[in-house]
This record gives structure tokens, sequence and C-alpha cells, in this order.
């Protein structure tokens, strides 16, 4: 049978590249589109991944020293009994599974007793975004031809290998563009340049803020009084350049003081009006880090201290390799830990040290939609579902809650919308209903997206609309009537609530279920590269 082929998306890093996916009978593989830049290895490779004789497919337990598999039910409860104890357990969740994932896992975390949650991100991509947030970045496009002058810091080969080969086509195309290199390695990039600015070894935080300087670019809280001549000499290039682009790679382990430097970076940026790309190593990065912050999720800083104090008894990893990704701070806290868990797709370092394992998909294996850096929102084909066995982590989530006891006390504790969603809209004119999504709407936001949320339905068994009092005798729809909720976007059958708090004219849904989401219209923001929904007209009236 000759393989089938269907057109996705790379969710291993920040660019979303196009693939093509060739679906065998009992394997697949990915590769390039025949019109496009190819594949850097972690996406050429990503068929052998899901393939490779290292996934786990059976759940197991440790019992004295032996491996032992066990019915995956069996190992569910055992992990549950373990979040609900009276021990203190961290629940880490790898930072590029979709933000509903994520969302889903924290806020079980929030919930259940005795229990706090983190996620995973590269240091890099961590520092880089803790920098740009601190320097008011907005997301920039690649490089085009349009760009006259474009400054890279880092190797962009080494790193994002399509987006390096993007510039180098765009300054072809365009001839006499030039390319600023700063990196403290003589890479491929930087035997493209025009100007290369060679730093010392964790030198490129020190450099930018000189750069600043010579551009009087503002960096708060941080001045450089160093003389630069080699910084002199690229701001002139930079003010003279009719549309400047600055693109930033800064992976594990290559630079200082990294959020220092993707401040200096996003300072530069917005005193030039340059578009910013930032290279990450995860492509749900962004999102991960803005979904953690938003629902209350701890550092592994904090995890890591909690661990060597004897505070943190118990550990449940998922999606994540800690002693693989950070090997020192990984060690320090699986140690310290009596009961560790993993829920992982490979038997990877953590996983001799696992007390239960638990086999999950990979993130390539989900559904959804991925937001690029420009700010762009584009579909993703799941290239294939989970082997046999193994859980969706959007599955692993339900069935934890199944036996985690999680009662109205430990749900009041878990993580709140920071303000009430009719404070984000104007005040209603009285001419008719607007309706609003309540509570956050982060968790749909920047990276890959999962299209089914199973643990929002269980949690929420039938989705609601909440309104006034006023209006609830205005329509004769009393709480619990089943009512039709009408949208310029699409319609909805939802349970009626009444809340005192609501304003009149003023309906909210929430946002975490596929029926809610239908009503509104999504948006990419170009300054958040996050998908939102804005208010929209709502009409009620009885179901049938």
């Amino acid at each position: 049978m000759s393989p089938v082929v269907k057109n996705s998306r790379c969710i291993f890093c920040s660019l979303g590249c196009p693939i093509e996916v060739h679906l065998g009978e009992t394997s697949w593989r990915t590769a390039a589109p025949q019109d496009g830049l190819g594949l850097c290895a972690r996406a050429f490779l990503t068929g052998d991944l899901c393939s490779h004789p290292a996934r786990v497919n059976l759940a197991a337990r440790r019992i004295h020293g032996k491996v032992v598999t066990m019915p995956v039910g069996e190992a569910v409860r055992s992990v549950a009994e373990h979040i609900a104890g009276d021990g203190l357990t961290g629940i880490v969740v790898d930072g590029n599974y979709p933000n509903e994932a994520i969302r889903a896992v924290l806020t079980l975390a929030a919930e259940a007793p005795h229990s706090i949650g983190a996620v995973y991100l590269p240091a890099g991509d961590r520092a880089m975004l803790a920098g740009l947030d601190a320097g008011g970045w907005s997301a920039g496009a690649a490089p085009c031809e349009e760009n006259d002058v474009v400054l890279v810091i880092g190797d962009a080969f080494a790193t994002h290998p399509p987006i390096a080969r993007a510039i180098l086509d765009a300054r072809h195309a365009a001839r006499g563009n030039q390319l600023l290199v700063i990196s403290p390695f003589a890479g491929r990039t930087a035997g493209f340049a025009t100007r290369a600015a060679p730093v010392p070894a964790g030198g490129e935080a020190a450099f930018l803020l000189c750069l600043a300087r010579s551009l009087d670019a503002a960096v708060p809280g941080i001045r450089s009084e160093v003389e630069c001549p080699a910084a002199e000499a690229l701001a002139e290039v930079l003010v003279s350049a009719r549309s400047p682009a600055i693109v930033i790679s800064q992976p594990d382990g290559t630079t200082a003081n990294g959020h220092i430097a993707a401040l200096a970076a996003a300072c530069i940026a917005q005193k030039l009006g340059a578009p910013l790309l930032p290279l990450l190593t995860y492509g749900n990065a962004l999102g991960a880090y803005r979904t953690a912050a938003e629902c209350g999720g701890v550092s592994m800083a904090a995890v890591e201290t909690l661990a060597v104090s004897g505070e943190l008894r118990g550990l449940v990893l998922v999606g994540t390799d800690l002693l693989a990704a950070t090997p020192a701070v990984g060690r320090r806290i699986v140690d310290a830990c009596e009961f560790v868990a993993v829920a992982s797709a490979f038997a990877g370092a953590t996983f001799p040290r696992a007390d239960v394992a638990l086999p999950v998909g990979l993130c390539c294996e989900e559904e959804g939609h991925v937001t690029l850096p420009t700010g762009d929102t584009l579909p993703i084909a799941p290239p294939a579902v989970p082997v046999a066995g193994a859980l969706t982590l959007d599955g692993l989530v339900q069935s934890l809650r199944e036996h985690i006891p999680c009662d109205a006390a430990n749900r009041a504790s878990g993580p709140q919308a920071a303000r009430q969603p009719w404070q984000l809209v104007p005040e209603p004119d009285g001419s008719g209903m607007i309706l609003v999504a309540s509570g956050d709407v982060l968790g749909f936001g920047d990276g890959a997206l999962s299209a089914h949320s199973g643990w929002a339905r269980d949690a929420r068994p039938e989705p609601s609309i909440a309104i006034s009092p006023a209006d609830s005798k205005a329509t004769g729809l009393h709480a619990g009537a089943a009512a039709t909720v009408t949208t310029p976007n699409g319609l909805a059958r939802l349970c009626v609530e009444v809340r005192d708090d609501l304003p009149p004219h003023l309906a909210s849904v929430p946002i975490d279920c596929p029926e809610t989401r239908s009503l509104f219209r999504w948006q990419a923001s170009p300054q958040t590269a996050a998908l939102c929904c804005g208010p929209t007209e709502v009409t009620l009236g009885a179901a049938d």
C-alpha cells in the first residue's frame, strides 16, 4: 500500500515550518514540502522518534528494584494516591505541550491537596522570554528582502537552519543587503556576515548593552559605561538602515546573562522600530511561559529549593525527561524525592529512577494550531495518534481527576482570573446584550493549541451562560433553563446561570469548551502573538 501524505506544521521550535507527513502501515516519516526550505534534524527525524524502540507502550511499577508491568488504570490510581497524599508533590509538565494541556496539569496541581505545579522550559527560552517581556517586546516577522540590514545575535544556522537559509535567500535576492552577526563562535552564520562582531564567550549581554548606549536606547535599570568601538561601528550601520531587523538565538549553555541580552535586544529593536524575531528552542515556549505565569505555576528553581529542603516528597514528571534535560538540577530534585512518577513517551534517563511509569503521547501527536512569532495562526494536522496503550495528556489529566479529591475548598485555591470579564469591556449601552468570555483565555493563546479539552468537560459537564437577574427577568430565562445562544459567529445550546455580580445587558460564558469557543471570532494579536476573542453581540432565547 502506498503511503498517505498529509500536510502539517512542525511544532518542535518556534518557526512552525511546513512539513509533509508520509504515513505507512507501521511507521511514518516527515519531509519538507517540494517548494520548502528543508527541515532541521529534529523535524526530519520526528517519524523515527515516534516509532522509536524505546517508546513506552505499557505502564510499569518498580517493586524491590524490579520493573513490573501493570494496567494503565492501576498505575494512574497509584500516582493519584501520592498526589492526594499528605506529603507535598510537585507536578512538572513539559512546556512544549499545547497550552490547554499545560493549563489542565497546573489547574489539577492547584486544586489537588498538597501539590504544586511547574512547567519545564529550556533555561535559554525562559531567560530570553523574561528579558523580552521586560523590554516590551512585540512579535516580528522573519527578515525578508525589505530589510536592508539584519542583525543576528548568535548562530542562527546552529539552532534554526530554515530561518538562516531564509535570511540568506532574502539577502541574495535583494543584493547589497547587510548581515551583521554578534557571536562568540565562528559559526556558519558569522561566515556569511558582511560585518561580524566577535565577542568573548558569554559576552553578548555586555556587547548589546554597549550597542544600546551607542544608539541611545534606554535599558531599564542597566547602563553600560564600557567603551566598545565594535558596538559603535554596528550602531552606525543600524542607524543608517532603511528597514533593519533583529534575530536573536540563545540556546542553552551558550549565553551568560541571557535575560539581560534579550532585554537589551528588545530595547534596541524598540529604538530602531525594527521587528525582533526570537529563535526559541521550544515551539510553545511563549505560550507555556505565559500560561504558567497566569495559572500560578512555580519555577523549576522553586521546585529544586523545595526538594533540597526536604519539603518536596513526591515528583510527577509529565512529558519531560528531567535528568536528560537538566542533569545537575534534575538529579538534585529526583534524589531528594521519596516517590517519582514519569509519564513519558520514551524510556529516557529519568525512566529507571521512576517508581511508576505511564505511557503518554508526544506533543506532535496533538491536533490544534500553532501561532508563529509573526502572529499568524496556522492549523496543525495531527501526523499520527499515540501508539496503542499511550494516553493523550488530556486523557491522563482526566484519569487522575477521577481519583484525586478536588473539593470546593481546593478549587477555591486554584488559579483565578485576575479580573472579572465585565471589567475588560466598556459598559453596555443598553441597546442589546453583549457576550464576553469569562476567566482566562490565555490557554488558547500563542503556541500549539489542542483542539479537544476533555478535562474541562469532566470539570464542567454542562457549559452555562451567566446573565444578570434583570436579564433573567426580561428574557424569562431562569436559573437552570436551557437557552439558545446566538452570535454573528455561531449558535450554541447552553444552561442558564443567574449571577448577581453581572451588570444588565452583559452575558458571560466559559471559554474552555468547543460549544462556547464557537460563539466568538478569534484573532491573533500582533503585539502578543496570542489568540484572543473580543466581546460580541448575543441574542438569547428559550431552547426547544
